[in-house]
């Protein structure tokens, strides 16, 4: 009888301690970070969903931003009126 009571105790113990273990774990961000590039004209950092990527055959990807594309579009316009 002693065993028996002996033995209902450390399982309760266990239960009582690895729902303490699951409650007081640090919780972890759902959402995972957005991962960032390096623009490959200007070298500054952006989200990846933010910019333009062109995969080349070497195997690598160039990132470009928003900001050298206009400066670049804005060239090639300047280029083309001047021809």
């Amino acid at each position: 009888m002693v065993g028996l009571i002996l033995l209902f105790v450390i399982v309760f113990f266990f239960l009582f301690y690895g729902y303490h273990l699951l409650v007081n774990r640090k919780a972890t961000d759902s959402t995972p970070e957005e991962q960032t590039a390096q623009c490959h004209l200007c070298k500054k950092e952006f989200p990846i969903s933010k910019m333009v990527a062109r995969d080349k055959e070497a195997g690598f990807v160039n990132y470009f931003c928003g900001d050298c594309i206009e400066k670049l579009y804005a060239d090639h316009i300047l280029l083309n009126r001047n021809n």
